[in-house]
């Protein structure tokens, strides 16, 4: 992610989710997180090109009745990527797009509280905050602009639309 023109936009993809993930996340998590969805091989062959590149680790978890296998990112990576994230998120808002806020959860409701409370400190609070100061420095007010940018999403394609409501309701 250091280089980040050097990954796949699926390779950005699964770096993204895994910073939000913010813990070891199963194959099958990824694929259901994933807007729009991709095939599990095409998943596969880009998180073995991660690995390969040591931006990504793996391990194998049991529990009572299967085993699978888990990805995370090296801990350095998992304090730049979340920044990364939030720049192009928050530019892409500015240009009145939702593509980006669309494709991922920024506050996943089905996880643990401790995560839920990462994600809140080190992701929504920051978009938040760079909103504000953006939005104040152009003399608009942040409500209102982002009510225009919700009525747009609600009138997009419903494939289109992805984790966007729910991402401004959090917001």
């Amino acid at each position: 992610m250091i280089r980040a023109p050097r990954l796949s936009p699926l390779e950005q993809t699964i770096m993204y989710w895994l910073a939000l993930n913010r813990e070891w996340t199963a194959i099958a998590t990824l694929q259901d997180d994933i807007v729009p969805g991709i095939s599990r091989a095409n998943l596969l062959e880009a998180l073995e090109s991660l690995v390969c590149r040591s931006l990504i680790e793996t391990r194998v978890s049991h529990d009572e009745a299967t085993s699978a296998i888990e990805y995370t990112q090296q801990p350095v990576i998992m304090e730049y990527v979340p920044d990364h994230f939030i720049q192009q998120l928050v530019a892409e808002l500015l240009e009145g797009h939702v593509t980006v806020f669309s494709h991922y959860a920024i506050l996943k409701t089905t996880v643990l509280d401790y995560i839920r409370d990462s994600q809140i400190r080190l992701i929504l609070h920051p978009i938040s905050e760079q909103l504000c100061q953006t939005v104040q420095h152009t003399n608009q007010q942040l409500e209102p602009y982002l009510r225009s940018l919700l009525s747009a999403l609600r009138s997009a394609p419903e494939a289109a639309v992805g984790y966007g409501i729910g991402n401004f309701i959090n917001q």
